[in-house]
C-alpha cells in the first residue's frame, strides 16, 4: 500500500495560494514598471523589480514552503506576462530563474528528508538573489540573440544589472521573510 504524504504533492489550497501570489505579483510589478518606466538608466526597471518582486515571492514561498513552488510561481509569472506583452516573447524564460531558486534552496538543505524546504528563511533569501540574478542574465542574452538594438547590451553591463539584482533580491526577500515571520506569528500564515 502506497501511503501519500501531503508534504510531498500540491494541494488545491497551494494552488490557490500560488495564484494569489502571482496576482500580488503582477500588482506590484505593474505599480513598479510604471513608476520607473522613464528613468532612462539601462536595466532600471529590472533592478526595482527584482527588490519589489522578492518581497511578496519570499512571502509566498514562506506560506507553501515546498519544492517546486518557486518554478510554478515563475512560470505562472511568465507565461501571463507573455499574454499580456505579446511583443516580449521570451518573458516566459523566466521561469529558467524559478528553476535556478528551487535548486538552491534544495542544495542549501540537501540533508532535509521531506518537500517542505522554504521552511528556513536562508533557503528562501538565496533562492530569490540566484533566481533573480539567473533572470536578469537569461532576459538580456535572449535580447542580444533575438537581436534587440541596443547599445546596453554588453557582457559588463550585464554582469553589473545581474549583481545588483542579486544583491537587491536578497534585501527584498529578507524583508519578506521578516514579514512572514510576522504574518505566521500572527496566525495569518
Amino acid at each position: 500500500m502506497i501511503i501519500m504524504r501531503k508534504e510531498y504533492y500540491f494541494t488545491l489550497k497551494d494552488f490557490t495560494y500560488i495564484a494569489a501570489t502571482v496576482a500580488i505579483l503582477y500588482i506590484v510589478a505593474v505599480i513598479t514598471k510604471l513608476t520607473i518606466g522613464a528613468i532612462p538608466i539601462p536595466g532600471m526597471k529590472t533592478i526595482i523589480g527584482a527588490f519589489f518582486s522578492t518581497i511578496v515571492i519570499s512571502i509566498g514561498l514562506m506560506w507553501i514552503r515546498k519544492l517546486g513552488t518557486f518554478t510554478l510561481i515563475m512560470l505562472v509569472y511568465g507565461i501571463i506576462s507573455g499574454f499580456i506583452f505579446p511583443a516580449i516573447p521570451f518573458l516566459s524564460l523566466i521561469v529558467i530563474g524559478g528553476l535556478a531558486g528551487d535548486l538552491t534552496a534544495k542544495l542549501l538543505g540537501a540533508k532535509i528528508p521531506n518537500n517542505i524546504i522554504y521552511e528556513d528563511r536562508i533557503r528562501v533569501i538565496f533562492a530569490c538573489g540566484v533566481c533573480y540574478f539567473v533572470i536578469s542574465v537569461v532576459l538580456f542574452y535572449a535580447m542580444i540573440f533575438l537581436g534587440y538594438p541596443t547599445a546596453i547590451l554588453r557582457n559588463d553591463i550585464i554582469f553589473l544589472i545581474s549583481t545588483v539584482c542579486f544583491f537587491l533580491a536578497l534585501l527584498g526577500s529578507s524583508i519578506g521573510v521578516k514579514i512572514a515571520t510576522e504574518l505566521r506569528r500572527a496566525g495569518v500564515i
